[in-house]
C-alpha cells in the first residue's frame, strides 16, 4: 500500500539527497581503502628496508670479525710454512751429512775401484772399446740391463738392419732380402768371432778383472743405496739438531689454535650479544619514521571504520525508508531526477504512477 505523501517532489528530493550522501560516503570509503593499501604497502617497504639494513649490517660486522681473525691465522700459517720449510731443509742437510758419514768407507772403496777400472786398461794396452758398456753387454753380460741391451743389439743388427736396407734399395725382391739377412748375419758373427779370438781370449784375464771390479762397484752402489734409503726412512730425528725448529713450530701451532679459539668466542659473543644490540640500534634509529607511518595507518583505519559504519547505517536507513517505495533499482540520482521530471511535466498525482511511466518510457 503506497504511503501518503503530501509533497512527492520534496520526498524525492529528500531521497536524492540521501542517495548523493551515500554515494559520497561510499566514494570516501573507496578512497580510504586505497589509502590504507598504499600506507600498508609503504609500511611493508619500510619494514623490509629496516630488516635489510639489519641483515646487511649484521652480515658485514660478522664478516669483518671473520676476516680480521682469518688474516691473523693466514699470517701465522705462512710463518708456520716457512718454519717447516727451514726445518725440512735443515733435516735434509743433516740426512746428507749422515749419509756421507755412514757411507764414507764405501765411497772411498768405490773411488779406489773406479780408479783401478781406469788404470787396468792402460796398463794392459786394452783397446778403448773394451771398456764400453756395449762391449761388456755383448761379451760379459752380468745384469738384466746388460742382457736386454745385448738382445736388442743383436736383434737390431740381424733382423731390423737388413730389412731397413732392403726398403731403401731401388729394386726389391725376396732374393735380395735373403741375401741381406745372410750377408749381415755372416758379417756380424765373423766380427764377433774375430773380437772373441783376437781380443776376448787375448785379454781374458784383464777383462775378467774388469768384470769383477764392475761387479764390486755395482755391489758398492747397492750398499750405499740401502744405507741412504734406511737413513731417509729413519723416524729418529734426534741427530739433526731440529730442537729449535720444533719449538718454534709448536709455538706457532699453539698461536693458530689460540686465534681460532678467540675467533669462535668472538663469533659466539656476536651471535648472543652484538647481533641484538645492532638490531635494537637500527630499529631505534628508524622507529620515528616507521611509527609515523603506523600512526597514519591507524588514523586511516579508524576513519575507514567510521565511514564503513556510516555507510552501513545509511544503507539500512534507505532500505527501510526508501526502497519500499521506489525499489532498490531506482535509488540513483539520475533516475530520481527522471521521476521528478515526470511528476512536474506529466498529469500524474503519485510517485507510483510516475514510476510506471518511467518504466514504460524505458521499454
Amino acid at each position: 500500500m503506497e504511503r501518503f505523501i503530501t509533497d512527492n517532489i520534496s520526498f524525492l528530493e529528500e531521497v536524492k539527497e540521501a542517495v548523493i550522501m551515500l554515494a559520497q560516503e561510499k566514494e570516501t570509503e573507496a578512497k580510504l581503502r586505497l589509502e590504507q593499501k598504499r600506507i600498508e604497502k609503504l609500511l611493508d617497504i619500510e619494514k623490509k628496508a629496516v630488516k635489510d639494513e639489519i641483515d646487511r649490517t649484521i652480515r658485514d660486522r660478522q664478516q669483518a670479525i671473520i676476516s680480521s681473525y682469518d688474516k691473523e691465522i693466514a699470517v701465522a700459517k705462512e710463518k708456520l710454512k716457512r718454519l717447516q720449510i727451514k726445518r725440512e731443509e735443515a733435516k735434509n742437510i743433516g740426512i746428507k751429512e749422515r749419509v756421507k758419514e755412514e757411507t764414507s768407507e764405501l765411497l772411498e772403496e768405490r773411488r779406489v775401484l773406479e780408479s783401478k777400472l781406469q788404470t787396468i786398461p792402460k796398463q794392459n794396452s786394452l783397446p778403448k772399446y773394451c771398456t764400453s758398456f756395449l762391449f761388456h753387454s755383448l761379451f760379459f753380460p752380468q745384469t738384466v740391463i746388460e742382457w736386454i741391451v745385448a738382445v736388442v743389439f743383436v736383434v737390431g743388427i740381424l733382423a731390423v738392419l737388413p730389412y731397413v736396407i732392403y726398403l731403401l734399395l731401388p729394386q726389391n725382391n725376396q732374393l735380395i732380402l735373403a741375401g741381406l739377412y745372410s750377408g749381415i748375419s755372416l758379417l756380424f758373427f765373423t766380427i764377433y768371432v774375430i773380437i772373441t779370438s783376437k781380443v776376448k781370449i787375448k785379454y781374458m784375464q784383464c777383462l775378467k778383472e774388469i768384470v769383477a771390479i764392475r761387479g764390486y762397484i755395482r755391489s758398492n752402489k747397492k750398499k750405499v743405496k740401502v744405507i741412504t734409503h734406511a737413513i731417509q726412512k729413519d723416524k729418529d730425528e734426534t741427530n739433526y739438531n731440529l730442537g729449535s725448529y720444533n719449538y718454534d713450530i709448536a709455538k706457532v701451532e699453539v698461536d693458530i689454535e689460540s686465534i681460532a679459539k678467540k675467533k669462535q668466542e668472538a663469533l659466539s659473543k656476536f651471535e648472543v650479544v652484538t647481533k641484538k644490540v645492532i638490531t635494537d640500534e637500527i630499529r631505534d634509529a628508524n622507529e620515528e619514521r616507521v611509527g609515523t607511518i603506523k600512526e597514519q595507518l591507524e588514523e586511516v583505519k579508524s576513519h575507514l571504520e567510521e565511514v564503513e559504519e556510516k555507510v552501513a547505517q545509511m544503507s539500512m536507513y534507505m532500505a527501510s525508508h526508501y526502497e519500499g517505495y521506489l525499489g532498490k533499482e531506482l535509488l540513483s540520482k539520475d533516475r530520481i531526477d527522471a521521476i521528478i521530471h515526470i511528476l512536474q511535466n506529466e498529469n500524474v498525482d503519485t510517485i507510483t504512477e510516475a514510476i510506471s511511466i518511467y518504466h514504460n518510457q524505458k521499454i
